[in-house]
């Protein structure tokens, strides 16, 4: 398994590896309003808890799963542009 996988039919969640490899999250980054959502104690119990009392989406309202999966996306979405690109498109 990688790191980081998406999750097949769903373009905003990725199944993304703790760092000893031991679990992995669900992430999906469509949640609070983009700033994405994780399954991991660190989301869970302290950034949730601010988002949800209105905290406007940030990098530090991110945990290390969820900015894992925005480099995945981004990385996805620049591969399928040069695709498009390569293709006349």
């Amino acid at each position: 398994m990688t790191a980081v996988e998406p999750v097949p039919g769903s373009p905003s969640q990725f199944l993304v590896a703790s760092r000893t490899g031991a679990t992995r999250y669900l992430v999906d980054l469509a949640e609070y309003s983009g700033n994405g959502q994780c399954g991991c104690a660190h989301f869970e119990f302290r950034l949730r808890p601010e988002l949800e009392r209105g905290a406007r989406p940030s990098w530090r309202l991110r945990c290390w799963h969820i900015r894992e999966a925005l480099l995945c996306a981004a990385a996805l979405y620049l591969a399928a542009s040069r695709n498009e690109e390569s293709r006349g498109g």
